[in-house]
């Protein structure tokens, strides 16, 4: 069901402008380069945010895996409330949004196409 319409709607949304349109297009020029930053920089804020809350970094965030992950620390998982308001910020995506910008605008490197 969701790819219908999504498939439905691309030739619409393709004719798109204003700025809400030109700030959707540069996600889709640079997807790679967005995933690439975003993994160090969740990261980053996680030992920020555990320094804060524990007052030190947890050693937790080094040792879980997927599939055999340890039981969090007291007091480092987070109301459902809190989650959501932190991933509304979305503040990995508005800290990178400028780098990505400047980056794309700055250079015109034909390997840049690819990130």
């Amino acid at each position: 069901m969701t790819l219908g319409p999504t498939i439905a709607l691309i030739p619409l949304l393709d004719r798109a402008r204003g700025p809400i349109a030109n700030w959707l297009a540069i996600f889709g020029r640079v997807p790679f380069f967005y995933y690439v930053l975003h993994i160090p920089l969740i990261h980053a804020l996680a030992l920020i945010v555990s320094k804060i809350r524990l007052g030190e970094v947890s050693p937790w965030l080094f040792t879980n895996h997927p599939m055999g992950n340890p039981p969090a620390p007291d007091g480092y998982t987070w109301s459902l409330g809190l989650l959501y308001l932190v991933w509304a910020s979305r503040s990995c995506c508005s800290t990178s949004l400028p780098l990505v910008r400047d980056l794309k605008a700055r250079r015109q490197d034909w390997w840049l196409k690819y990130l």
